[in-house]
């Protein structure tokens, strides 16, 4: 399964050598550009937070509106991710995101989950760019033992392909 966070048609880019896998499903989770069906999904994500906590007690849904959780309702991409998760172990690979607190509650919910056996970095150039993601990643783990036994190495990584139109 690819988990897409991006709103265009980058990932068609990608789509021929998708193909060679017999079973594989994107999920826009934030939706798409041009489509009714997965309108895109802009809002605040991190539910756990105490920012959070102090919007809900303002006790005024239009401050509620936007936030993630309730926007994900709008298809089944969500649950489709949560279906997944559950059926069977998986490897996330993380390519091109940065892996930030704005989807914390989502993350959280891929990165710890007990069917999660690894995670790899696929890294923009160097030591520094995968140092950056991974602590991103940290910010998502209460248990920091788990956070470290799932990482794949920045030695056993490899950089991201770059596309380059020519």
């Amino acid at each position: 399964m690819i988990l897409n966070f991006n709103y265009t048609s980058t990932l068609s880019i990608y789509e021929k050598q998708l193909k060679r896998y017999s079973r594989h499903k994107i999920i826009y989770i934030h939706g798409k550009i041009h489509d009714t069906r997965y309108p895109i999904i802009f809002g605040y994500g991190d539910e756990t937070g105490e920012d959070y906590k102090k919007i809900e007690n303002l006790n005024n849904s239009e401050y509620l509106k936007y936030a993630k959780s309730t926007m994900y309702l709008r298809n089944q991409n969500y649950k489709n991710l949560v279906s997944f998760i559950d059926e069977d172990e998986f490897q996330v690979w993380v390519i091109g995101m940065s892996c930030g607190l704005t989807d914390r509650v989502m993350l959280k919910q891929v990165f710890e989950h007990k069917n999660c056996h690894s995670i790899r970095i696929f890294y923009h150039k160097n030591w520094d760019n995968y140092a950056y993601i991974a602590q991103n990643i940290s910010r998502h783990f209460d248990n920091k033992d788990i956070y470290r036994r799932k990482f794949v190495n920045y030695q056993d990584s490899k950089e991201c392909p770059q596309w380059h139109p020519n």
